[in-house]
């Protein structure tokens, strides 16, 4: 069924339904407007009326407890001051003095304290703990020691060390005569203080609260109507998250009961008045003046519900079966995105449209992403595909579609004007949200992208060929990816299309030439260095194209990797290999060991290794070299098939490649018999000293590490007589094929 008649089919019933539904429900509507309008408007109004009274109440209420606090710490700073005061003269009065003289009169809640200047406490009253005490760790101390301008510090709630109950502690610097600091003198109070003789239920309701904050939003004191007074609490923050103004509404932190709020800076001091008013309290009436009035538009609708309600029900019932359907047929189960219903039906819809707005089409592919269900399971693979969804909606936003195509392939359409350059900045924006690594248990899961773009404007006229243009700039940059490891974006251009062209007629030249015997096989001499006797041949694959002639496998393989040639060319190369080494041994005593290549990357992105047992050679006689391997493809799948390659009896491999470079995380991984160090490393050995000197450190250290090396690329007698004499040291080139005359050995196996 194709996308249109797919919508067609999901669409026009839900239509039909929401047709009948809204009649109904107009009927039903007509005949109880009036009702309703006049019911919801008097509800309404008289909520609002409410609402208003409320706010108002608690604004004035703010306003007032600002001026009780205002007054309450005025009260006490007088009393710091003065105490401040007495300490700092020449001759100085104690406490007791103080209190004996009636010079200052503290409540019984009051607890006054001075401390020297190193913080330790002199004098209290009225209660003296039966050892000094050291206060140099509280904030109030700190601050006044090291800001001469601080004046009244209104510190956090503490428990207090002398009474051992919370209290608020008040302090004030002392100065010597100098103006040095000579200690602080400090008022603890209780929190109730601050809201003593004025939060009550009179004020607030039954549950309405009063609270203090400091400057940094940390609760000095809390008083609810209905549960007193506490110093642990929220901050203010937390009570109106969103900085909202002096008034607002919202639940309260501690009983979560619905307030309203209102909020007023103390007067003089760094302090804030809070207010809240529970809804409960401010509602009360209103509701139960509401209930009289539903309860007499209800019995006037009943008769008409009676009828309607039945009928429009069973209407959204057929309604929701039909958008449920459409749904799931357009619908990602996994994801949630859309489906290539979905998003061929919108292509369509767009491109037959009449709108000239161009369409542009993004092509999403996960680099590797089938490594993670192999190394942690599809229940972790899901979860990732999830989250990945959720970074494409995201950029996808509202206006463009958003769909999962495949497994770990993604698409997003786009219809609007400059869809090209909304495409290249959604494909910029999408690389950026996958430099951040997904989290998923505990762990953090890097991700990389390919991109291909493809729009209406570069010459795509219909949604088949806007797809596949899309994906031909997804592939390319997936090589672009495969190479530089990172995210990468590639835009569809006419040089993709002609590549695509000519990738398209290189394969089916191979499908050509490995169905009618168009491949040949070489076998090179390989020699031991220590008694130059042959040992081995070294198996490379050609292939005559028609157009550019006798090519080399490093030629053609990528395009067949691509293209999911590679594994039967490589398949086709070991049995041919095989069979022709067997036939030209047939008679004689000479066991030579076969060396072929084999793409690591092509032996973990296949899900099947090759059978070895069922070639013309014993297994043991095959030395299997592993090229491209990078740290990527280190996956447990990989390092298994690798090992029942060497239960099988064949040896493994590794290819050094340019210059040595190979990550120390594959030795750590792999069970390795030898290293193969590829022709380019002996390229400028031995006229380059730099070259000659890191060459030779890989060979030996191959040797040193109990491994077997093996050398290609010995062109010359200069590079023969440079190769170290490490134990056990293979070899293969131009110079040795001709020097040992084994030239009978270059097979050509069709």
């Amino acid at each position: 069924m194709n996308p249109e008649r797919l919508s067609e089919t999901t669409v026009s019933p839900t239509r039909s339904g929401t047709r009948i539904t809204y009649w109904l429900a107009a009927l039903f509507l007509l005949l109880g407007l009036a009702v309703c309008v006049g019911t919801f408007r008097l509800v309404a109004a008289d909520h609002q009326a409410v609402h208003d009274n409320a706010v108002r109440s608690a604004v004035l209420l703010a306003d007032s407890y600002a001026l009780h606090l205002k007054q309450a710490l005025s009260d006490t700073d007088v009393l710091a001051r003065f105490v401040a005061f007495e300490s700092q003269g020449t001759h100085p009065l104690s406490l007791k003095e103080m209190v004996a003289r009636r010079l200052i009169e503290p409540g019984d809640a009051t607890l006054v304290t001075i401390a020297d200047v190193g913080g330790w406490q002199t004098e209290s009253w009225p209660a003296t703990p039966a050892s000094r005490i050291v206060l140099a760790d509280r904030a109030h101390f700190v601050a006044q020691q090291n800001h001469p301008d601080t004046g009244l510090y209104i510190g956090a709630p503490v428990v207090g060390r002398i009474s051992g109950q919370w209290t608020l502690q008040l302090s004030r610097r002392i100065n010597r005569p100098d103006g040095a600091f000579a200690g602080v003198v400090v008022i603890s109070k209780s929190p109730d203080f601050l809201s003593a003789g004025f939060i009550s239920s009179a004020n607030v309701g039954a549950h309405g609260i009063g609270a203090v904050f400091r400057w940094n939003d940390v609760l000095l004191s809390r008083t609810d109507a209905a549960a007193g007074t506490t110093a642990d609490g929220p901050a203010l923050n937390v009570y109106d998250p969103r900085s909202r103004g002096s008034t607002w509404e919202g639940p309260d932190p501690v009983t979560d009961q619905a307030r309203i709020y209102a909020r007023q800076s103390v007067p003089g001091y760094p302090l804030v008045a809070l207010i809240g008013l529970a809804e409960a309290d401010v509602y009360r009436h209103h509701l139960a003046r509401a209930h009289v009035y539903f309860a007499v538009g209800g019995l006037i609708l009943c008769a008409l519900l009676v009828a309607a309600v039945p009928t429009i029900l069973y209407a959204r019932d057929l309604a929701s079966r039909n958008a449920i359907t459409r749904e799931m047929a357009e619908t990602d189960a996994l994801t949630g995105l859309g489906n290539r219903h979905k998003l061929a039906a919108f292509l369509q819809a767009r491109l037959d449209g009449s709108s000239n707005e161009p369409v542009a089409l993004l092509a999403i592919d996960l680099h590797r992403f089938g490594q993670v269900n192999e190394t942690m399971g599809y229940d972790v693979g899901d979860a990732l595909l999830r989250q990945v969804a959720d970074r494409v909606r995201c950029i996808a936003g509202h206006t463009a579609v958003a769909a999962r195509t495949g497994g770990d392939e993604f698409m997003i359409g786009l219809h609007a004007g400059g869809a090209s350059s909304l495409a290249l900045a959604a494909a910029r924006a999408l690389i950026d949200q996958f430099a951040v690594a997904f989290g998923l248990r505990g762990r953090t899961y890097p991700l990389r992208v390919s991109i291909g773009i493809a729009s209406t404007e570069l010459g795509a006229c219909d949604s088949a060929t806007l797809r596949a243009n899309a994906t031909a700039a997804m592939d390319v940059a997936k090589k672009s990816t495969r190479r530089s490891g990172h995210s990468e974006y590639a835009i569809y251009s006419q040089l993709m299309a002609d590549t695509a062209s000519r990738e398209l007629g290189t394969m089916d030249g191979l499908v050509n030439a490995l169905n009618n015997g168009g491949l040949s096989i070489r076998l090179m001499p390989v020699i031991t260095l220590a008694n130059r006797r042959q040992t081995g041949v070294m198996s490379e694959l050609f292939w005559r194209s028609p157009q550019a002639g006798l090519m080399h496998e490093s030629c053609f393989m990528g395009i067949a990797r691509r293209k999911g040639l590679a594994y039967a060319l490589q398949s086709h190369a070991l049995r041919e290999a095989s069979g022709a080494l067997a036939l030209h041994e047939r008679g004689s005593r000479r066991d030579l060991a076969l060396h072929v290549r084999i793409s690591a990357a092509l032996l973990a992105d296949s899900n099947t290794i090759p059978d070895l047992t069922s070639l013309p050679l014993p297994p043991d006689r095959l030395r299997l070299i592993l090229y491209d391997f990078t740290p990527d493809q280190l996956s447990d799948s990989t390092l298994a098939k690798i090992v029942e390659l060497r239960k099988q009896g064949a040896s493994a491999f590794l290819e050094i490649n340019h210059g040595g470079e190979c990550s120390l995380d594959i030795f750590s991984h792999l069970t390795l018999d030898g290293l193969f160090f590829s022709p380019a490393l002996l390229r400028h050995v031995p006229a380059n000293r730099s070259a000659s000197a890191i060459a030779r450190a890989l060979i030996t250290l191959c040797g040193e590490l109990g491994l077997r090396p093996l050398v290609g690329g010995v062109d010359s007698k200069a590079q023969y007589d440079w190769l170290p004499a490490v134990a056990g040291l293979e070899c293969f080139g131009a110079y040795l094929g001709g020097t040992l005359r084994a030239a009978d050995l270059d097979i050509v196996s069709g």
